[in-house]
């Protein structure tokens, strides 16, 4: 990866589902309109996830590494 990864990205919601505060004495807030957003520099996710995040406002050099399961003749991989 080239650049200084830099924090740019609120984490909002993860399938479908926001991410929350863990509070054991109340309610389990959402983290995004909270003064204590979800903040990163790096999502890694696996099959059939899905985030949705809010970009801060700037300018930046992205890397995304797409993987798949199929191989480039059509076939399945082998079985472990």
């Amino acid at each position: 990866m080239n650049g200084k990864p830099v924090a740019m990205a609120d984490l909002i919601f993860h399938d479908g589902q926001p991410f929350r505060h863990s509070n054991p004495n109340g309610p389990a807030n959402p983290v995004w309109p909270s003064a204590l957003p979800l903040l990163t520099n790096r999502i890694a996710s696996g099959a059939a996830e899905k985030y949705d995040f809010l970009l801060r406002s700037g300018k930046y050099l992205m890397t995304f590494e797409f993987l798949t399961w199929v191989h480039p003749d059509g076939s399945a991989p082998p079985k472990p």
